[in-house]
């Protein structure tokens, strides 16, 4: 849907790189787990993943402000998003990809 705004608004060849760049940058800031800002503000990785953890939340691409306006907004639940929790990192892989020993532990468990 990017590559349309510049058929409808016609840019200058440079600003639309620099904003395609920053577009593919930001989401995959927001999809990696690298927080670039802890504020309430601007929609970080955590929003990002709350969104994804409960789906009914934290729907701006950049900014909160549409979120709280409408009441979408939930502030991350950082101990929750840690990938380092000893509950993530315990638990052997159980999908279609897993090893027979994993499937093992898991039918164990």
């Amino acid at each position: 849907p990017y590559h349309i705004y510049a058929f409808l608004f016609p840019m200058n060849k440079f600003a639309y790189l620099v904003m395609f760049v920053f577009v593919n940058m930001w989401t995959i800031s927001i999809h990696d787990g690298f927080f670039l800002s802890f504020d309430g503000v601007i929609n970080s990785s955590a929003h990002h993943a709350e969104h994804h953890r409960l789906f009914n939340y934290n729907y701006g691409q950049y900014l909160t402000l549409w979120d709280r306006l409408f009441g979408t907004h939930r502030y991350p639940d950082y101990p929750a998003l840690d990938p380092h929790r000893d509950g993530l990192k315990s638990k052997p892989a159980a999908g279609p990809a897993a090893s027979v020993d994993d499937k093992a532990k898991v039918k164990a468990a």
